[in-house]
């Protein structure tokens, strides 16, 4: 089928649907219809747990900036004057071929 042919098969559908007779559901059926509907479930769970997820991941994160504070060596912790550290930098490094 080529595309005109679609598109008069599709206009021919529409003008027989046009000619249905739309009907409407009675009242007893569409009461029937939202009774059988799921009901809407509590939120408060979900957004309990996803609270839950964000405070555990924050508390493990602190608790590796903690650890790391703990393991770090005490000379970059230690010094906390600036003259000391650009002492420390400008000092030229030990000759690692002699050994």
């Amino acid at each position: 089928m080529t595309e005109a042919t679609d598109k008069l098969e599709a206009r021919r559908l529409d003008r027989i649907l046009g000619q249905a007779p739309t009907v409407a559901a009675s009242a007893i059926l569409r009461e029937r219809i939202i009774q059988a509907a799921p009901r809407p479930r509590a939120r408060a769970w979900r957004w309990l747990t996803g609270f839950t997820l964000g405070a555990g991941l924050a508390a493990a994160c602190a608790a590796g900036v903690v650890a790391g504070f703990l393991v770090a060596p005490s000379q970059i912790s230690a010094s906390l004057d600036p003259a000391e550290d650009a002492t420390a930098l400008l000092r030229e490094p030990p000759d690692l071929s002699e050994g």
